[in-house]
C-alpha cells in the first residue's frame, strides 16, 4: 500500500541536514487528506497467477460498463467542490500500474529533491504539491516483483467534506464502495485450483463441483449468458 511512499522516504532521508525533521514534515502532510481513496483492481491476463491468489474464482467483466457505472455513482460527490480548497482529485481514474524500477527511482528521487528544496525555503504550497503528486504515484507504482500481475486499476476518490459518508457499506470492519455486477457486465467466471479441498486425506470438493454449483446459482439469478470455465493454469 505504501510502496511508493517508502521509496520516496528512502530518497528523502539521504538528506544529511534536518533529515528527520524533513521526513516528519512530509509524513504530517501525507497522512492529512480531505478524501478517502478506493481501488478496484483488474488484470487483462486471463491466465495470471494473481487470479489464484485472492480466492477460488475469478470473474471476467466488461470494464467499460463498470467504469460508466462507477462514474454515475460518484457524480453527486462532484457537487459543491468548485469553491472548496483543497479540491478532491478526479473522482474516478483508470490507470495502468507501472512496475519499472528505473521509472520509480527517476520520479521519486526527483520529488524527494523537490520536497527537500521547498522545505528549506519554507514553501508550504510547494511541499503540498509534492505530496499530492506522490499520492497519485502511490496508486500507479507497484513493487517490480509483482509485475506478473499486469494490474489495471480504477481509482475512486471520495471527499470527506460532504454531508454524505464517503463509503457505501461496511464489511468486516472495512469501508467499501458498491459496484453493480449485472448479467450484461459479468461475461464469465473462471474456477481455479483453490476450490479443491481435502479432509482427512479424501477430496471433498473439486473444480467440477464448484462449476456445477456456480451454474445453478447463475441460472437462479438470471445470469443466463455468463460462462463458467476451468482455469488453464496447471496449479
Amino acid at each position: 500500500k505504501y510502496y511508493a511512499m517508502d521509496r520516496f522516504r528512502t530518497f528523502l532521508l539521504k538528506e544529511k541536514a534536518d533529515a528527520k525533521l524533513i521526513d516528519k514534515t512530509f509524513q504530517d502532510l501525507f497522512f492529512k487528506t480531505p478524501y478517502w481513496t478506493y481501488i478496484w483492481s483488474f488484470t487483462p491476463d486471463g491466465n495470471s497467477m494473481a487470479m489464484q491468489n485472492y480466492g477460488d474464482v475469478a470473474i471476467r467483466i466488461k470494464a467499460t460498463d463498470i467504469y460508466t457505472d462507477l462514474q454515475n455513482r460518484n457524480n453527486e460527490f462532484r457537487r459543491g467542490q468548485e469553491n472548496i480548497i483543497p479540491l478532491t482529485p478526479p473522482l474516478l481514474l483508470p490507470i495502468k500500474v507501472c512496475y519499472s524500477n528505473n521509472i520509480h527511482n527517476e520520479y521519486l528521487n526527483y520529488l524527494a529533491d523537490m520536497f527537500s528544496s521547498y522545505f528549506h525555503k519554507g514553501n508550504q504550497k510547494g511541499m503540498q504539491d509534492v505530496v499530492d503528486y506522490l499520492k497519485f504515484y502511490s496508486m500507479v507504482f507497484k513493487n517490480p516483483v509483482l509485475k506478473e500481475e499486469k494490474e489495471i486499476r480504477f481509482i475512486i476518490n471520495r471527499p470527506l467534506f460532504m454531508n454524505k459518508p464517503p463509503f457505501d457499506t461496511k464489511f468486516h470492519d472495512k469501508y467499501k464502495l458498491i459496484g453493480s455486477i449485472t448479467p450484461e457486465i459479468l461475461t464469465s467466471i473462471t474456477v481455479n485450483h483453490k476450490t479443491d479441498s481435502w479432509y482427512q486425506g479424501k477430496q471433498i470438493n473439486t473444480i467440477s463441483d464448484t462449476m456445477r454449483d456456480l451454474k445453478y446459482v447463475l441460472e437462479d439469478e438470471g445470469f443466463f449468458k455468463t460462462r463458467v470455465g476451468e482455469t488453464q493454469l496447471l496449479y
